[in-house]
């Protein structure tokens, strides 16, 4: 006998995708879709924006047509560690400067894997500071603050 059952997890993904591709088609309604010689500014948004609708619609149908359910896995924070400190880096490269920044997202990092030692994670965050610093400001010339702003008057 088949027993079926909703997929929670999935429909939950599948109408979150779709509200995000009805989000990306309402910002790109004013966007053209083509122009005189090619394509416009508005037909990646659109189809991506179409690209997560279709996918989004098929999780949805999929879960509530879902045979035999496993139960809802355990929330794992380890991953969410990761997508941390990549937003903890976005929100304060600007006003922190890059050395702090860096920092934060390489210990939070380090944080989501068992294995590494403080040793590890300080030497890391060294280099990559180092390196960055080398690079951007450096080499590159672009104009960051390395500390935070006000940090030496």
């Amino acid at each position: 006998m088949i027993r079926r059952s909703i997929d929670r997890g999935r429909i939950f993904i599948g109408l979150y995708l779709l509200f995000t591709a009805a989000l990306g088609f309402y910002l790109s309604s004013s966007l053209r879709m083509t122009t005189d010689v090619g394509v416009g500014p508005g037909f990646m948004p659109k189809a991506v924006s179409l690209l997560l609708f279709l996918i989004g619609s098929a999780l949805v149908i999929t879960g509530l047509l879902n045979e035999d359910a496993e139960p809802p896995a355990v929330l794992k924070v380890r991953p969410l560690l990761t997508l941390f400190a990549i937003v903890f880096f976005g929100a304060t490269i600007e006003w922190m400067g890059l050395v702090i920044a860096l920092s934060g997202l390489v210990f939070i990092s380090c944080l989501a894997h068992r294995g590494t030692k403080v040793i590890e994670a300080v030497s890391l965050a060294a280099f990559t500071v180092a390196f960055a610093s080398l690079v951007f400001v450096k080499a590159l010339g672009l104009t960051m603050h390395l500390l935070p702003l006000g940090l030496f008057g």
